[in-house]
């Protein structure tokens, strides 16, 4: 016959093989429903209501700062941002360069160029093909003027809002140059360099638009 324990010896032997399992489990706070549908919430002893956020509410930029604790600091995207400055700059002076040498011959193959148009669109007549040739020419010129002038300001004042007017006058260029490729191909070579801005513009902005985010030192 087995000799049965006290009941004393056989509550601590339970409480000992619970024991690992209390342990193990973490306890946290449960909500149970009652059936007139308020709440209840179960709470382990011990446990705290954490405290409301403070008043007034942080600020987004209070927020998002431990975001940016570990990530780059703002005179490290300062600095690459300088570097791509840099670069968009010394863009605009090759694609400066470039269009001007093709402006040069545009204006030197002119009757190349009407002799062509003419031939595809014979019902024109020349001394109309001719005021269109030097209309054009003379949009090109003035619209390169407004583009660079943009481009200058971009790298001077490092606004956002420059940034974006630059990249709407270089799109309405690219479909310019898309026009003026049909009477000179070598505008395909500018055409891809002013897409190349546009782009490189768009870049710009953004890295401005995120550097305003990165908390001050």
């Amino acid at each position: 016959m087995q000799k049965s324990l006290p009941l004393s010896e056989k509550e601590s032997q339970d409480q000992e093989a619970c024991r690992p399992a209390a342990e193990d489990s973490k306890l946290e706070p449960i909500f149970m429903q009652n059936p007139d549908g308020s709440l209840v919430c179960l709470a382990p002893p011990g446990w705290k209501i954490p405290s409301p956020p403070s008043s007034p509410r942080l600020s987004t930029r209070d927020l998002m700062r431990p975001l940016f604790d570990n990530a780059v600091s703002l005179e490290d995207t300062e600095s690459v941002y300088r570097r791509h400055e840099l670069f968009f700059f010394l863009l605009l002076l090759f694609e400066g360069s470039v269009e001007l040498a093709f402006h040069a011959v545009f204006v030197e193959r002119a009757d190349q160029a009407i002799k062509l148009v003419s031939q595809n669109f014979s019902h024109i007549p020349l001394p109309v093909l001719w005021w269109i040739f030097w209309g054009l020419a003379t949009a090109e010129l003035m619209y390169g003027g407004l583009y660079y002038i943009l481009g200058i300001v971009c790298v001077q004042k490092n606004r956002p809002r420059i940034y974006k007017w630059f990249g709407t006058v270089a799109l309405g260029g690219l479909l310019g140059q898309v026009v003026l490729a049909y009477m000179n191909a070598c505008n395909v070579l500018v055409l891809l360099l002013r897409l190349s801005a546009y782009v490189y513009s768009g870049f710009l902005r953004n890295l401005l638009q995120g550097m305003t985010l990165l908390p001050a030192p």
